[in-house]
């Protein structure tokens, strides 16, 4: 690099505004980066659990209990894979709801902390996690008509018809379908914000 002493006064003057002209370019494009990184966060996880979490619920209902009630011809079994299926998705749902709840809430706090509308996220996240108390409110009672039907099966008590346990297992099957659609109007109200066609 040339000796600034040795350059004229025009000359020093064109150095200065290209060092002006480097650094504020710099600065433009540390500004476009970081709102590009702070846009790229945790919503778009949240979005992806809770999108996930509703396929997972939609499939039982599409595919899953459909194909039980039509193949089962025991009422004992029929309750049997609904146990199985239960406690599967007793030990995953809530926690992927709570998760993906705690994820939209972060977003929240992050779009809050900066200025930017945020209502939006913490609607998404109380949305998705409202299916765990749905699921006291409303499916306990059938979940427990059938853990007792399941009861009196293994001790070779009075057994339910095949007819009752297709009604309960199609009942249960219907309150799931529905609980679904609580993550589903999270992730909906998810993606509308990372959109940008929601910001309140």
């Amino acid at each position: 690099m040339e000796d600034l002493r040795f350059l004229s006064p025009m000359d020093l003057h064109n150095v200065f505004l290209l060092a002006d002209g480097e650094l504020a370019a710099h600065a433009s494009f540390s500004r476009i980066f970081t709102r590009r990184t702070n846009k790229m966060g945790t919503e778009y996880v949240a979005v992806l659990t809770g999108s996930f979490l509703t396929g997972v619920m939609m499939n039982l209902h599409l595919l899953t209990i459909p194909i039980l009630i039509e193949t089962t011809q025991q009422p004992a079994q029929l309750v049997h894979q609904w146990s199985r299926i239960f406690y599967s998705g007793h030990r995953k749902g809530p926690g992927i709801a709570i998760v993906t709840g705690a994820l939209y809430g972060y977003a929240a706090w992050a779009k809050f902390s900066v200025g930017e509308p945020w209502h939006h996220w913490m609607v998404a996240a109380v949305t998705t996690v409202s299916m765990v108390p749905y699921t006291w409110m409303f499916m306990n009672a059938t979940n427990t008509a059938l853990f007792h039907a399941e009861d009196r099966f293994e001790k070779g008590s009075v057994e339910i018809s095949l007819q009752e346990s297709v009604r309960l297992v199609r009942k249960w099957d219907w309150l799931n379908t529905v609980r679904a659609l609580f993550p589903l109007a999270g992730s909906v109200m998810g993606m509308l914000g990372v959109c940008g066609v929601l910001r309140y």
